[in-house]
């Protein structure tokens, strides 16, 4: 995966993307992070104002075939017993190995 200074994380603001009972999600440059406190069971919640494009993909950093596009301005993160993703666009990701 490419450095921080590649994502723009250090010099780029950071923006609550979520706040709720069961997950927090944040992000900073290209860099978008989700939490919960559930430590069993799951949870799914629809993120608005994510800061990506339309149409863009962006990939567990963890599971690198766990990706989502983003629709109608909105990302559909689920974690499942005390999950933690950290996504970035797939562009940053490294080629899978052959």
């Amino acid at each position: 995966m490419r450095s921080r200074s590649a994502l723009d994380v250090g010099s780029r603001f950071f923006y609550e993307r979520f706040v709720g009972d069961q997950m927090y999600v944040y992000s900073k440059g290209d860099m978008m992070v989700a939490l919960t406190n559930q430590l069993t069971g799951t949870v799914t919640q629809k993120v608005k104002r994510v800061g990506f494009q339309e149409g863009d993909i962006v990939c567990n950093i963890f599971v690198r075939d766990d990706c989502i596009a983003v629709e109608n301005g909105s990302l559909e993160i689920t974690l499942t017993d005390g999950d933690v993703k950290i996504y970035v666009p797939i562009t940053f990701l490294p080629a899978p190995q052959k």
